[in-house]
């Protein structure tokens, strides 16, 4: 039988209902430590930050052409422009 299946000898197997390990151990240092568990870290510098915000304040720049010129993904530029104060946020929680 499958780890975490438990069975009574009138019903059908069911899985159980605990979270797995790593869900558990995030829960718990985020319950105890708000800096235990600050989730990744940002893959931009405080430089490339800033020059994508300038950047973007330019209407004639394309997003791909920031990526290009950054070397970040069109993905972190959309990230940083949909939410320019979280991302700055992350910046300075992981002390970058």
């Amino acid at each position: 039988m499958p780890p975490g299946l438990s069975v009574s000898p009138t019903t059908t197997p069911t899985p159980s209902r605990t979270p797995p390990p790593r869900e558990r151990c995030i829960a718990h240092a985020k319950a105890n430590d708000d800096r235990t568990y600050l989730g990744r870290k940002p893959s931009y510098t405080p430089e490339q930050f800033n020059k994508v915000h300038a950047m973007l304040g330019e209407q004639t720049v394309a997003i791909a052409q920031i990526a290009k010129e950054t070397g970040l993904t069109r993905q972190t530029i959309y990230r940083i422009k949909d939410d320019p104060a979280g991302a700055e946020a992350a910046l300075v929680a992981c002390e970058l």
